[in-house]
């Protein structure tokens, strides 16, 4: 299968006097960060690759540019990828030799303020590529999908630093990046829930991250709705999907 490209432009800002970083890095007080750890996650912007928030310094190097200690910067990225501001991924060369990690920054997607102007993508075509996942690329359904919950995030309400997230894991089966298994979803919850059960998962926070369960209920709803269910059936289906995912992960699923 040919792969294809945007005609969008690739933006390249590591040669400009200016870089993004995410607002609320700094603005929210409620994240308790040293400044050498605002420090550490501004050098992770400066190297972000493209408009992909990929980054892949060496701790070198951004001990280096942030004017800290080597341990001060493992011990900062712990704690950025703790509040789910990064995630970082362990990367090895053919030989199985430890290279540089890469960090993704999901707080700098930005979500368009125009809706698409092409209904037609096939969304098949970027199965498997963060290419595919971000709003550049969004089929219609989901662009109507996030129009319905008021343009903000599924299940917070936050209108800032969307992403779209895979309610069964990536890699459940063939459907995974299609229609009934994608939804908006502010970039720190995004890496909170990570591959775990949707439900599970949403009950363990709810009350600790203040989020209201009918609207939970109301995405289960529209999900279950796309995936031609009622919602006991979908989570019923749910639950049977994501086993079989622990089982293809090796994981011992007990039955109860």
């Amino acid at each position: 299968m040919t792969k294809q490209f945007s005609d969008k432009p690739i933006l390249d800002f590591r040669k400009r006097k200016f870089f993004r970083m995410t607002r609320a890095v700094v603005d929210d007080e409620s994240i308790d960060l040293k400044p050498v750890d605002i420090a550490v996650y501004s050098v992770l912007c400066m190297y972000a690759d493209n408009d992909d928030t990929s980054s892949y310094p060496s701790v070198e190097t951004i001990a280096k540019k942030a004017r800290c200690s080597m341990r001060t910067v493992h011990r900062s990225l712990d704690t950025l990828k703790e509040v789910g501001y990064i995630d970082i991924i362990n990367r090895k060369d053919r030989r199985g030799f430890k290279e540089t990690n890469f960090y993704y920054i999901p707080g700098l997607t930005v979500v368009p303020k125009q809706p698409p102007c092409d209904t037609s993508v096939n969304y098949d075509l970027f199965q498997g590529s963060r290419e595919g996942l971000n709003w550049d690329h969004r089929p219609k359904w989901l662009w109507d999908m996030f129009m319905e919950l008021d343009e903000s995030c599924a299940l917070s309400g936050l209108k800032e630093n969307i992403t779209i997230d895979h309610v069964l894991p990536r890699g459940v089966n063939e459907w995974s990046n299609k229609k009934g298994n994608l939804m908006p979803l502010n970039s720190r919850l995004n890496s909170s829930k990570s591959d775990k059960n949707l439900f599970l998962w949403f009950d363990d926070v709810e009350e600790r991250l203040n989020l209201p369960r009918s609207r939970f209920n109301k995405v289960i709803s529209i999900i279950a709705e796309q995936n031609g269910m009622s919602f006991e059936e979908y989570k019923i289906y749910y639950f049977k999907e994501y086993e079989k995912y622990l089982k293809k992960k090796g994981v011992r699923v007990i039955d109860e």
